[in-house]
């Protein structure tokens, strides 16, 4: 149904179709508008006929020729239809690549007028449409004969016949769809001038709307193929209209022969004297070589299938075959002389629905000179339809004559198989076209070459989407490299696996499971040219398998894994510690205390809420990795994997134990509950998930012995282990609150004079019930726990605080203080800590040294060298500790505002002096004297190693030879002794 409203023709399709705008002009039988202003025409029933396919909702916009063009070019119109191709044109529009028609134009006459040539055209009126090809063309051929019509631009074909009939004009151009149709209504005249053989097309603005075109093209293509398509139905209809007899007609025969008979008369006898001449000047010197060249030829044309004959199309529009060889016959049925004699008796044979695309073809090689090749049908006498080819090279002659020298062969049997072919092929896309399996062919390396149009269904993709591109761009991460192994790498070596399942992306983005076949496709050698892949949807099929697969895996009431599941992921534990040892594992043994209380007090349902609430606590405190299962009961599981460090176990099951403190909310109903856990580490020993599950059983029952709401490791050993570590963090945080630690001092003394320049503070932990805890058995943890800060800044306060002391009672003595840094306070904080205990405490540049590891300096040697830059600038010194045990590198080492490098024990204790030792102490020594640095040796223990030291230069030294690390009391009363007795007169090392 159609409607014609406000100049807009709508031909309604479905709801929420693409609305396609349209323009339609005058040019019948073409496009036109009928008298109730409904369009029609051929042009019309394609485009109809391919929106019906596409969807589309046509709106005809009726418009001038010239209007409806820039509508177009203007954006206001969608699609343009019958428009002929020009370089000009396809400047300003994008063409569809499908030729849509073939024309040329006729010129017709007024009554009375007769013109033969398009010289006859000079000097006279001759009407042509606006703007139109027709235009450019007609006066760029006039213009090669040195003819000058005087044209007269009108605006339809319809005016320009009018005007014809009138006698206004002497001749118009119009083409031959439209004169054939419209021209017995008038008194006009058909002369035999051809003009300007055009390619009709569909046309939008140039970058716009190039999907229309490129569906037009496909359904077009489909169209051509299809003999009873729409396509050819209408241009039975509209553009073939049938043949009438009548005077007119007669008469134009007439005059074609009256015409064209003196002219081939005229031919003959110019032809005849030229040849006449030639054979005077050449008779005796070519009469032998042509006789032998005519019998070769002959004995060639007579021998080879098909027929060889030269066509000529002459300048004055005229044509004829000038050479036929005997293999005519065979072909058409008549004999050559005939043809030589009728050359029309080969255009009558050509199937009435070729005939036009194969004169245009004719026509478009002779303005072009380019290689004719083609394939028509023909109706031999006898009734026989017989499809012929034809290849032939065009000349142009000097005379203006195109001539082709052609070879046509009979290809009805090669046609035969081609159509029975394309009719097996559109058998099978009907087939594959219906089927719901998407069946692919691939490359060797997987990319798309074939795809059923199934795609779409299944994946929401068209097969042009796809065509090209890799299944492993749809193909789920997780699933690709399965993919491979277990299809694509076997296939590429010719062998065929069972299907396999794996997810696929559809278009709008989410997954679908497919199941897949893939099979080897082998070329003739036996080598494997092609994968060809089945699919099917199997979606539902997985989700139900999944459903049943986490019921039979998980436990109904709280939907946590069950034992099943559990035991699966403790085998799995086990077997990757044994191939990985560094990837530790835990189990934690839930199981709530009193539980049977609240199921006898307050009834089961709510104790049923009351796990449900457990399981879903469980599940918030640890992370997605780990798994939390129900046994059973009241009794839950915890497999915590790829631990770093075992005491992490225990750091959950505090977080449980801290969780449960607070009330579970049931409904209206708070629930206090408490619960004992037993963990087991996961080790080698273990080989059944059993034996875990029983050993933090076991734990698990410790537990609730040494009081409910408590944890216990089975692991006597690592228990200990991470008791005691746990127990020292948990010290430390109040070793600093109860004032626990103690710095002790060890002198530093000039080697040369004796005398003490300083002490290094040393800090001691007095444990109230452990006593006396050496440095390395906390340090470490202190750092990674973050304590060391405090207790850096403790120590850093303490030491200055001793040090003023000292200054005030030994003023004459100049002693230094050396603080051990950590790395962890190499930061700003450290400069504003330093101002703080310079200023309160008042003491002397250069009397306060920190003393940090080479380890510390190659962390970010640049962040590192600006920071003690500005800790020299405040008159602090700079000592490098156990200098050669670490990655010293002499490239910056010179940069760094160091004032002295202290020789590590281990070159200078009696029980590692060797050669090598004593070479490395000597070096040292060297560079510091190089870099003018202060040397201070550590671990003199011997008069021995201190004569050495100070034979090798060595400025200061340190060790039990002098004084242990001494506590705050004896460290005063030593430096006293030393201001008041030379150090030379004490025994060595009690102090």
């Amino acid at each position: 149904m159609s409607v014609f409203s406000l100049g807009v023709y709508a031909a309604h399709t479905d709801k929420g179709a693409e609305v396609v705008r349209v323009g339609v002009y005058q040019n019948p039988p073409k496009v036109f508008r009928d008298n109730t202003g409904n369009p029609g025409g051929f042009w019309v029933e394609i485009l109809n006929e391919i929106a019906r396919r596409e969807h589309w909702a046509l709106q005809y916009v009726p418009c001038e020729w010239e209007r409806c063009l820039a509508e177009v070019e203007g954006g206001e119109l969608d699609l343009m239809l019958d428009v002929a191709y020009s370089e000009e044109r396809d400047r300003l529009f994008d063409f569809n690549q499908e030729v849509v028609l073939l024309s040329w134009s006729v010129v017709y006459s007024r009554a009375g007028l007769t013109l033969n040539s398009i010289l006859d055209l000079d000097h006279k009126r001759v009407a042509v449409l606006r703007d139109s090809i027709h235009v450019p063309a007609l006066e760029s051929y006039t213009a090669s004969f040195e003819v000058s019509p005087e044209l007269v631009k009108v605006e339809d074909f319809k005016e320009m016949f009018q005007l014809l009939d009138q006698g206004e004009v002497d001749a118009g151009v119009v083409n031959h769809f439209f004169g054939q149709w419209i021209a017995p209504q008038y008194r006009v005249e058909r002369t035999t001038i051809l003009l300007n053989p055009s390619r009709l097309h569909f046309v939008t603005a140039k970058g716009q709307n190039r999907h229309l075109l490129k569906a037009i093209d496909h359904h077009l293509l489909n169209l051509l193929e299809d003999g009873n398509s729409t396509y050819y139905q209408a241009r039975q209809q509209w553009l073939e209209p049938r043949k009438r007899w009548g005077w007119e007609e007669v008469r134009y025969l007439l005059l074609k022969v009256i015409v064209y008979a003196p002219l081939l008369g005229m031919g003959g006898v110019m032809l005849w004297n030229y040849a006449l001449k030639q054979e005077i000047k050449q008779r005796q010197q070519a009469e032998l070589a042509l006789k032998k060249s005519e019998q070769r030829f002959h004995n060639m044309a007579a021998n080879v299938p098909g027929a060889i004959f030269q066509y000529v199309l002459r300048s004055d529009g005229s044509d004829g075959v000038t050479y036929m060889s005997p293999g005519c016959y065979g072909l058409w049925e008549v004999e050559a002389a005939e043809v030589v004699e009728n050359g029309r008796i080969l255009w009558e044979m050509v199937h009435r629905e070729d005939r036009e695309a194969m004169y245009e073809s004719v026509m478009q090689s002779a303005q072009t000179l380019q290689p004719w090749s083609w394939q028509w049908r023909i109706i031999t006498p006898s009734g026989r339809l017989k499809w012929l080819e034809a290849s032939a090279q065009p000349e142009r002659r000097e005379n203006g004559d195109v001539v082709w020298d052609t070879l046509i062969t009979d290809v009805s049997d090669r046609k035969a198989t081609e159509i029975a072919l394309q009719k097996n092929e559109e058998r099978l896309r009907l087939v594959t076209e219906n089927m719901r399996d998407l069946v692919c062919l691939h490359d060797l390396e997987g990319c798309y070459v074939y795809v059923t149009p199934s795609c779409q269904t299944l994946l929401g993709y068209s097969p042009s989407e796809l065509l090209g591109h890799s299944p492993y761009e749809f193909i789920h991460p997780e699933d690709g490299e399965l993919v491979r192994q277990s299809t694509h790498y076997p296939a590429q070596q010719g062998l065929v696996r069972s299907p396999i399942t794996y997810r696929a992306r559809h278009k709008r983005g989410d997954w679908l499971w497919l199941e897949t076949l893939t099979q080897p496709i082998f070329n003739e050698r036996g080598e494997v040219q092609h994968l060809q892949t089945t699919s099917r949807d199997v979606s539902d099929r997985v989700r139900m398998e999944e459903a049943l697969k986490h019921k039979a895996l998980h436990d109904e009431l709280t939907g946590l894994p069950n034992r099943s599941l559990l035991t699966e992921r403790l085998d799995l534990a086990m077997k990757c510690l044994k191939r990985h040892p560094q990837r530790q594992f835990a189990v934690l043994f839930l199981d709530l205390d009193q539980f049977k209380v609240v199921n006898d007090s307050l009834g089961h349902c709510v104790g049923d809420n009351l796990l449900v609430a457990v399981g879903q606590l469980l599940k918030e405190l640890i992370r997605e990795t780990d798994l939390p299962a129900r046994l059973g009961g009241d009794e839950f599981v915890i497999l915590l994997e790829e631990l770093t460090e075992v005491e992490a176990a225990v750091r959950v099951a505090e977080q449980i134990l801290l969780a449960l403190r607070s009330p579970l909310k049931l409904g209206e109903r708070e629930v206090f509950i408490t619960t004992s856990i037993g963990i087991v580490i996961g080790t080698s020993d273990y080989h059944r998930p059993e034996e875990l599950l029983r050993d933090a059983d076991l734990a698990m029952y410790r537990a609730k012995q040494n009081g409910r709401g408590n944890y216990a490791i089975f692991d006597p050993t690592l228990h200990q282990q991470v008791l005691q570590r746990l127990q020292i963090e948990n010290d430390l945080r109040k070793a600093l609150e109860q004032e626990e630690f103690i710095l002790y001092y060890q002198p530093i003394i000039h080697l040369a004079s004796q005398k003490v320049r300083g002490f290094e503070a040393l800090i001691r932990w007095q444990h109230p019930q452990r006593g006396f805890i050496p440095p390395d058995q906390f340090i470490t943890i202190a750092e990674e726990t973050g304590l060391i800060t405090p207790i850096g800044l403790w120590v850093l306060q303490t030491a200055c605080h001793q040090l003023a002391i000292w200054q005030a009672q030994c003023p004459q003595q100049g002693l230094k203080m050396s603080v051990n840094l950590s790395v962890s306070q190499l930061d700003s904080q450290l400069l504003t800590q330093l101002d703080e205990v310079l200023t309160r405490y008042a003491l002397p540049r250069n009397s306060l040294v920190l003393e940090i590891t080479e380890s510390m300096l190659v962390e970010n040697v640049n962040a590192n060298y600006e920071l003690l830059n500005q800790v020299k600038a405040r008159g602090v010194g700079l000592s490098i500790d156990d200098f050669g045990t670490g990655y010293s590198s002499l490239s910056y080492l010179h940069c760094l505002p160091v004032d002295a490098l202290k020789i590590d024990r281990a070159f200078v204790s009696p029980h590692g002096v060797d050669a090598r030792n004593q070479i490395i102490a000597e070096s040292i020594v060297a560079l510091s004297n190089l870099l003018e640095l202060n040397a201070i040796a550590e671990g003199i223990e011997t008069p021995e190693q201190l004569e050495w030291l100070k034979i090798l230069g060595c400025e200061f030294g340190q060790g039990f030879f002098f004084s242990p690390p001494l506590p705050p009391e004896q460290a005063t009363h030593f430096l006293t002794e030393c201001c008041e007795i030379p150090l030379s007169q004490l025994q060595g090392g009690d102090g």
